[in-house]
């Protein structure tokens, strides 16, 4: 079945610098190397977890981890100041579906799972990726569709909101679910697992550019997050007042192409028959590979899995080569 889309026609300015939010940002994993890039520079250890390219192709710029025994922990995240709000901002690959309650990235106030101690919060897998917490009380979380299971880069984003009693999940920008907080206590978090490792439950998947803020973000910057490539932020003060989204200039119009399958791992079709120039860049614009569409086929096969951008006449379309 042909697949179509609308276009974002993305008008960039040549001297558009993206803004990522970094206020509160007390945590930051890249994993470009195997430190914090935080201002706290948190102590890491890695139990056999591997490099591997990240979501724009970069080598040994994101972890792999194998689902049997390998993970990453920060300890000593009780310096990190959490009191009314915290938000989780991450990138998970998943080579193949988890197992029911298996654990990608868990932050808990014990070392290890101790039943009646023990209380967390997480990603994992809840019949579908989801995101929640957990405590001596209960718990609740948010599940999106099981679809997110499919070999592709996803961004997670988790929200707790102690003032508002809310905890929200976003998934690649859009909002999941909110729902009610019981009784928590963030200042009691001291442990961050990435990969698995806590409570012996482990995950296959690759995971980039995790980001830990001491503060809830607001919409426009986890899309900021999330289309870092384009999105220049500038949020007002106090916190609460809306995001101002500055520096871009977009609008949906009519495709003038149309790119299918997307996404593809080898040959994307192309509805135009003459011969017509490409450029593919990755997400922070840097130039990775360029052709000519012969008989209104692309081939993306050399490239590496992840997210692209596709320049044709002037026009930019995200694709993903699988």
């Amino acid at each position: 079945m042909r697949l179509t889309c609308i276009i974002s026609v993305m008008l960039i300015a040549s001297n558009m610098i993206a803004q990522i939010p970094e206020k509160n940002l007390v945590f930051h994993f890249d994993f470009d190397e195997l430190v914090d890039k935080g201002p706290e520079a948190l102590p890491i250890s890695n139990s056999n977890a591997l490099p591997a390219a990240d979501r724009v192709g970069n080598d040994k710029s994101s972890y792999a981890f194998d689902g049997e025994s390998t993970y990453i922990v920060a300890n000593n995240v009780d310096r990190l100041c959490f009191e009314d709000e915290l938000s989780i901002s991450v990138w998970m690959y998943f080579y193949r579906p988890p197992l029911p309650n298996d654990f990608f990235l868990t932050l808990s106030n014990t070392e290890t799972f101790v039943f009646g101690e023990s209380k967390s919060l997480r990603f994992l897998n809840s019949g579908g990726l989801a995101f929640g917490y957990y405590n001596l009380v209960g718990g609740s979380s948010l599940t999106a569709d099981p679809a997110a299971f499919d070999q592709a880069w996803h961004h997670l984003v988790g929200n707790v909101d102690k003032k508002k009693s809310e905890l929200r999940f976003y998934l690649d920008n859009q909002l999941i679910g909110v729902t009610g907080l019981n009784t928590i206590d963030l200042t009691e978090y001291k442990y961050l697992f990435m990969g698995g490792g806590y409570s012996s439950r482990y995950a296959s998947l690759l995971m980039d550019d995790l980001r830990v803020y001491n503060r809830a973000l607001e919409e426009c910057e986890i899309e900021s997050l999330f289309e870092e490539f384009v999105t220049e932020v500038s949020c007002d003060e106090p916190l609460e007042e809306p995001c101002q989204m500055v520096g871009l200039a977009s609008k949906e119009i009519e495709p003038s192409f149309l790119l299918y399958p997307n996404p593809s791992a080898d040959i994307m079709h192309f509805d135009n028959d003459s011969a017509v120039a490409w450029v593919v860049r990755d997400l922070h614009g840097q130039f990775i590979a360029q052709g000519t569409a012969q008989h209104g086929q692309i081939d993306i096969s050399r490239l590496i899995s992840g997210i692209y951008l596709i320049e044709i006449d002037d026009h930019r379309q995200k694709i993903v080569k699988l």
